[in-house]
């Protein structure tokens, strides 16, 4: 069943982008979350957080289908996952490591969507130009991916997931291999997509100092609980001070 854009939109309206109901998620018989409740809403940008081995990579892939749920319920615009819905046209992921000995050009890797086992992300690329033109790689267009710096192929993967134009983007890592002015530049750029595009955008971080500073709000993954910290919450808290 194919989903309407149309519907989509008109979805967005009545029901939250992201809910999350009574999920479980245990790794090698540690639980890493119990119970984990959240709604999030469209045109918001969420830093997801958590100590390493809080299960953060895991959680994104969950909520999007690459790993399967174990208990509990997500549902993405009203559907729900693992249904006879195409996910594929609500939410597009970015994996933390960009593909090893890729010889497409950025191009042409841009316009692809992300294949895993038998998931597939996002529209094949519309808007290539435009998301290689906001973080600033549209002159390596017919540039060999293999042939970038690890920051150059970091923020290709992220035009790449912007590109696929879904309503939910997941980006897992997307700050890693930047230094600190592009971190900045990239952040803003996420910041006006999940605005100007009514965009649900949520990423891992560890740079908790600079996302705090620059999101709507923070998934706080601590101790097998899920916390929700708005960007008032956030104002007022320390990075250092976030974990039990």
């Amino acid at each position: 069943m194919k989903i309407n854009s149309i519907f989509i939109s008109e979805l967005f309206i009545f029901v939250k982008v992201l809910h999350i109901s009574d999920l479980e998620i245990a790794f090698r018989e540690q639980t890493l979350l119990r119970k984990g409740e959240l709604r999030l809403n469209k045109a918001e940008l969420i830093v997801l957080a958590g100590k390493n081995g809080a299960g953060k990579s895991t959680f994104l892939k969950m909520i999007c289908g690459l790993m399967p749920l174990q208990k509990g319920s997500v549902k993405l615009i009203g559907t729900e996952l693992h249904s006879d819905s195409p996910i594929h046209e609500l939410v597009s992921f970015m994996p933390s490591m960009p593909p090893q000995q890729c010889y497409l050009t950025v191009d042409e890797l841009v316009k692809t969507s992300h294949v895993q086992g038998n998931a597939i992300f996002g529209k094949r690329g519309v808007a290539t130009d435009k998301y290689l033109q906001k973080v600033g790689m549209i002159s390596f267009a017919q540039r060999v991916f293999n042939s970038l710096s690890d920051g150059e192929k970091q923020k290709v993967m992220i035009a790449r997931a912007l590109a696929q134009e879904t309503p939910i983007i997941l980006l897992d890592e997307p700050l890693a291999f930047l230094d600190y002015p592009s971190k900045i530049e990239l952040l803003d750029v996420l910041k006006q997509v999940s605005i100007n595009e009514q965009k649900l955008i949520i990423y891992s971080s560890h740079d908790l100092e600079i996302s705090m500073k620059q999101s709507d709000g923070m998934i706080l993954l601590d101790g097998g609980l899920l916390k929700l910290l708005h960007s008032e919450m956030l104002k007022e808290s320390n990075p250092s001070h976030l974990f039990q």
